[in-house]
């Protein structure tokens, strides 16, 4: 009769023991997975970020041009007494461009500033 106590408490503190493992690791294995998803986050958003950056600086460089643009026609407008219907028109077209790649440009500041923040 002793043996047979002294083997339900050792069973007893072993399922003890055993549970307590097994809860653990399946708290360790819940963990892993919710630290890998955030990596998983923190590596798209990343990548966003660089697309992000390259249609800016893409957007940047199309804003540059149309300012040249608008430039070279307002030169060009100063150097004749009286500019033509087609110059003025021209020169309006280019303006709405400039401003509108402007705005294309501001907007993905923007976008990016965003994601820097969420980043942190």
């Amino acid at each position: 009769m002793k043996t047979m106590a002294v083997n339900i408490v050792i069973g007893a503190a072993l399922a003890a023991g055993f549970k307590g493992v097994t809860t653990k690791a399946g708290d360790l294995v819940k963990s892993v997975g919710v630290q890998a998803m955030a990596q998983q986050q923190r590596l798209n958003r990343i990548g966003t970020f660089r697309t992000l950056k390259k249609q800016s600086v893409t957007a940047e460089k199309g804003w540059n041009t149309a300012q040249a643009s608008v430039g070279k026609l307002a030169q060009e407008m100063k150097t004749v007494p009286s500019p033509t219907k087609a110059m003025t028109k021209a020169f309006a077209a280019a303006k709405r461009e400039a401003a509108s790649a402007k705005r294309v440009f501001k907007q993905s500041q923007q976008s990016l500033q965003t994601l820097r923040t969420t980043m942190r």
